[in-house]
């Protein structure tokens, strides 16, 4: 209980560590970061969703099968991917995408 309350502390310091270097917000109330619009940023919803168990199997097999030493999974993960609008190298509007993920405690 207190390692997952320890484990929750430091996903959510880390992820404030990330999105406090990305830049400072001019647009407030807007989907805007820096000078990116961000698009469906109301459908954020994770890509990849992987419980703790989930990643704990796939170790397994994967030691089993390889002859490896055995690993334990300590967290979940989500990943998402965020699409936003951006200049390219001539200053032509595009739209890029990125992913971030995050590790997820997740119930047992």
């Amino acid at each position: 209980m207190v390692q997952e309350m320890k484990l929750t502390l430091i996903s959510g310091i880390a992820a404030l560590a990330l999105f406090s270097g990305c830049g400072g917000y001019d647009h407030e109330n807007e989907n805007v970061v820096g000078s990116n619009l961000i698009i469906d940023a109301e459908t954020f919803n994770p890509e990849v969703n992987l419980t703790k168990a989930q990643i704990q199997a796939a170790l397994d097999a994967k030691a089993q099968a390889t002859g490896t030493t055995h690993q334990t999974a300590l967290l979940g993960l989500k990943s998402y991917k965020i699409d936003y609008k951006t200049h390219d190298s001539d200053g032509s509007e595009i739209i890029a995408s990125g992913l971030i993920t995050i590790p997820a405690i997740t119930p047992e």
